[in-house]
């Protein structure tokens, strides 16, 4: 029979186990619970700082993938289930999504898109991606005073296929309306996108396909 003491010591002999963290973390990944893994990952950096599966696992579950990206009028804000109608509008568009997903990429049906967006939480940890819809700030004169603060959504950017162990990924910037891509909207996006890759979650490459028809994307 253990006493006390031997089972304190038996927990702290399998907290100074890697196998002991990987096989909890791994049991929070199988039921999707990432912030209880991202918790448990915390805990076993404490006893194995900077080791490389977990700090893998970690930036699968970093909070601030869900986090929107600002500049002065451009908005990049994760996409949730209010985006729905206009993320429909984007995939109704056949010319638009020829361009924002060549090499013949399925377009997702309405039901897996509004799965998706009702759990868009730990999207790099669930399909190895994350999504924005991009906003601009539009102006509205009313009884003489110009009112700011009201959001457009005008475009999608995303981060596709993120290989975690390389830390690289592809980038997808698409504006579907010629007129929302004035005062240079669409660059705007990417250099959010690129300042919050490189600087803020660590990835080391982007990728981007930018194909023949898309005169815009080539400028």
């Amino acid at each position: 029979m253990l006493k006390m003491d031997d089972s304190t010591a038996i927990d702290v002999a399998s907290k100074s186990k890697l196998s002991y963290w990987v096989a909890l973390i791994n049991e929070q990944f199988g039921k999707k619970d990432f912030k209880q893994a991202r918790d448990i990952i915390s805990q076993a950096l404490v006893h194995f700082p900077n080791h490389p599966h977990l700090l893998d696992r970690l930036f699968m579950v970093d909070q601030r993938w869900d986090l929107s990206i600002s500049s002065k009028k451009i908005h990049l804000i994760t996409a949730k289930e209010s985006d729905f109608d206009f993320l429909q509008q984007c995939y109704a568009n056949e010319a638009f999504m020829d361009q924002f997903l060549p090499m013949g990429r399925k377009n997702q049906s309405p039901e897996s898109m509004l799965s998706a967006l009702k759990n868009n939480t730990f999207s790099v940890a669930r399909f190895k991606s994350v999504h924005w819809v991009i906003h601009k700030e539009i102006q509205e004169t009313k009884t003489q005073k110009v009112l700011t603060g009201n959001l457009k959504p005008i475009g999608l950017v995303t981060l596709a296929d993120i290989q975690i162990a390389h830390r690289r990924a592809e980038v997808l910037v698409g504006i579907p309306n010629p007129e929302d891509r004035k005062q240079a909207a669409a660059v705007i996006a990417t250099l959010l996108v690129f300042d919050f890759a490189f600087n803020q979650i660590g990835l080391q490459k982007l990728t981007s396909l930018v194909i023949a028809n898309n005169p815009h994307s080539q400028r």
